[in-house]
């Protein structure tokens, strides 16, 4: 029960953070966690409108989610800009945010990302 308490608290105080800090980003994080709720699969392992990225190597899946690749477009974004955005900038940057969130806080396996074939899930 404490476990849930802390986690609904943080997905509420993320959302509150990004309020304060810009509205722009607040804007692009909620259109962001939209889109990807849309173009995702429901639950873990299921499959959503646009299919996911894995990769088969020898005995592993290599699993990219798209919390994954939002984060390294992210971080690319920050690294361009050098923390400067205009007004379009912030809202792609906070899109991509929403992306990470949906991600990490509405699958069970969102770290899992290296897995053996034989494992089963992802």
């Amino acid at each position: 029960m404490l476990k849930k308490a802390v986690f609904e608290f943080s997905k509420i105080s993320i959302w509150a953070f990004t309020f304060f800090i810009s509205f722009q980003i607040f804007i692009g994080m909620a259109l962001g966690y939209i889109a990807a709720k849309f173009l995702s699969g429901q639950k873990t392992g299921e499959k959503g409108r646009i299919n996911s990225l894995i990769f088969h190597f020898k005995g592993y899946k290599l699993h990219f989610h798209h919390w994954l690749y939002s984060a390294l477009m992210l971080l690319a974004l920050v690294f361009h800009f050098g923390g400067s955005f205009t007004f379009q900038g912030g809202i792609i940057c906070g899109a991509l945010g929403g992306s990470i969130f949906h991600g990490i806080f509405s699958y069970k396996e969102w770290h899992k990302i290296i897995v053996r074939k034989n494992n089963g899930s992802i």
